[in-house]
């Protein structure tokens, strides 16, 4: 059976998180910064959206060279990271949901084994428009879709068409489009390796595929001039390897803002139920518990607690969720709430104790 595999790229994650939460956003250069706080433009540039990119703004650029290029124009924004990985949680669980197997990369990235559920790539096609749907209309954000019998090719394919692309890649077009690309832009060629071709002469892709195997041995040894060579060849037996998640989080829309306790009670009962029927599947026990409420101006705040022992019982959860919600109102007796959430993280592998039933045992 062929392997069918997507890669997943959510486009300038970051900087779209920004642009979903303040609209005004949209027809600006922005640029998502990594203060380091030594001063006021000491850090990098984490990422940008393409406004900011047709200014020569790039990631990891330093923050006082990006302000310079961006002078009067650009936007500059601290990285928000809660924010960004709670919406990347929600994403990556969607895109799961579709998967044989998934492995999470990145925060922003991530492949899907789809071989037994598409069988095809064309299949696989029409399932990357039917997850770029999914994402838009959950989240409001677009996505870059690579197809491939690989993830090498797949990765490369879902740089083709950015931002909110959607390409194939098969065996037949390596030639085509994967040969004349600098070989730079090859996975695991970085500036060093990069250099290195470049003296060999090999500046493409096709021309390191082409290349004496003997030549690349000399200059980087067996196995490593073995994997450049397969690579340039499209050649990559990678399996796309199963993430184990380190958290598990519901999120949703309340019916109508509100800050009332007896109705966010009422929320945060029907969010565990959303998760127990995960938990149980998974197995595993958890030590965390975490609330997630985003107010009407789309401010993120979450609060945490770490329980004394890792539990398998929501209904512990439940409580302790409520009792965090409620010292968050009382905190901030302005905010009202547009969504709000539960999380739970600090897992454990599940021992069962013999003859101990579970919640889900009595059903």
């Amino acid at each position: 059976m062929e392997r069918v595999i997507l890669h997943i790229d959510l486009d300038y994650f970051y900087a779209a998180c920004e642009i979903r939460r303040d609209g005004s956003l949209a027809i600006k250069p922005v640029v998502i910064c990594m203060f380091s706080g030594r001063s006021q433009d000491s850090g990098a540039v984490a990422t940008c959206n393409y406004l900011a990119r047709d200014l020569g703004i790039s990631s990891g650029m330093p923050i006082s060279e990006a302000k310079r290029l961006g002078a009067g124009k650009a936007v500059f924004l601290p990285a928000d990271m809660e924010y960004y990985r709670s919406t990347s949680e929600r994403i990556m669980e969607l895109l799961e949901n579709h998967a044989d197997s998934f492995e999470q990369v990145s925060v922003d990235e991530a492949y899907l084994d789809v071989s037994r559920r598409c069988q095809s790539l064309g299949a696989a096609v029409e399932l990357g428009r039917q997850i770029k749907l999914e994402v838009q209309e959950s989240e409001g954000l677009t996505c870059s879709i690579g197809v491939a019998p690989n993830k090498l090719l797949a990765k490369i394919a879902a740089g083709l068409h950015k931002p909110d692309g959607l390409a194939k890649i098969g065996v037949e077009a390596v030639q085509t489009v994967v040969w004349p690309m600098p070989a730079g832009k090859l996975f695991s060629v970085g500036p060093k390796t990069e250099e290195e071709l470049e003296r060999l002469g090999l500046k493409t892709v096709g021309q390191l595929a082409a290349a004496d195997i003997g030549i690349l041995t000399a200059a980087f040894g067996d196995n490593r001039a073995r994997q450049l060579h397969g690579f340039a060849s499209g050649i990559d037996d990678r399996e796309v390897a199963q993430t184990t998640r380190q958290q598990l989080a519901r999120i949703a829309t309340l019916k109508s803002n509100t800050r009332d306790v007896a109705k966010l009670d009422e929320f945060i009962d029907y969010l565990a139920g959303l998760l127990e029927e995960k938990l149980r599947k998974d197995g595993r026990k958890f030590r965390n518990v975490a609330i997630i409420a985003i107010a009407t101006d789309l401010r993120l705040y979450t609060r945490s607690k770490t329980l004394e022992q890792a539990i398998a019982d929501l209904e512990t959860a439940k409580l302790a969720a409520k009792q965090l919600m409620r010292a968050f109102l009382e905190e901030h007796p302005k905010v009202t709430l547009r969504r709000a959430g539960i999380r739970v993280s600090g897992f454990v592998e599940e021992q069962k104790v013999a003859g101990q039933k579970s919640l889900g045992d009595f059903r």
